[in-house]
């Protein structure tokens, strides 16, 4: 069998060595440069302090969607559909939440919007609008049993954990003061730091097209 001597395999592991301290060196500079540094025109950003009370708590999220579920159905027009709506209003006590009502087709839907605005906010304030449908298909036809897909539904994914989610988000915002600089989607920095009012807005008739919110949407900084 052929084989190498120990000299003849001491020179290649030396050049293996020198060839990884040179790229170790090159890399250097840049792992050793701060996170942050950006060039211009952009600025540095500062890392937000991350805030323990704020957590979202997904154990309260779904709580809420057990609940929302133990009501039954929450098809537009129910009783359970009603008990949403009253809870949502006596628990987002630093919220203003008002009632907004159409009707299609003889059914009289119900939209629930709580508004939260910073000192001194107009028309011009930035928006952020966050919306999610609170009420359950009155059929499941897509039921695998066919037995049942005459049946409502209670909705624990397609209604409640949306709703779940802005009630969670409900209780954790008022406290953070959010706020943007202005033009926030243009690449040049800005200076000037405003205030936001925030918008959670349950639907009610989830395939209507009709909805309250337009307004709200219109003057946005972004929505969801």
């Amino acid at each position: 069998m052929l084989m190498q001597d120990g000299g003849d395999l001491r020179t290649p592991q030396r050049f293996a060595i020198v060839a990884l301290i040179l790229l170790l060196c090159s890399l250097s500079t840049s792992v050793l440069q701060p996170v942050h540094a950006v060039e211009s025109p952009y600025e540095p950003v500062e890392i937000c302090d991350y805030v323990d009370q704020l957590e979202f708590n997904g154990t309260l999220a779904n709580e809420s969607v057990h609940w929302q579920t133990s009501l039954g159905p929450r098809v537009p027009g129910t009783n359970a559909s009603e008990t949403f709506r009253n809870s949502v209003e006596e628990n987002l006590t630093l919220w203003n939440v008002s009632m907004h009502e159409y009707t299609v087709d003889d059914l009289t839907f119900t939209n629930v919007e709580a508004v939260l605005e910073p000192d001194g906010a107009d028309n011009d304030t930035p928006r952020i609008v966050l919306v999610a449908h609170y009420d359950t298909r009155n059929v499941a036809e897509r039921d695998s049993d066919e037995n049942r897909t005459n049946e409502p539904i209670v909705g624990a994914n397609d209604g409640a954990s949306g709703a779940a989610a802005l009630l969670e988000l409900a209780r954790i915002i008022p406290p953070m003061e959010l706020e943007m600089k202005s033009n926030c989607f243009s690449p040049m920095p800005k200076t000037k730091i405003t205030h936001l009012t925030v918008f959670l807005v349950l639907r009610n008739g989830q395939k209507s097209k009709h909805s309250t919110t337009l307004t709200a949407l219109q003057h946005s900084s972004c929505w969801t």
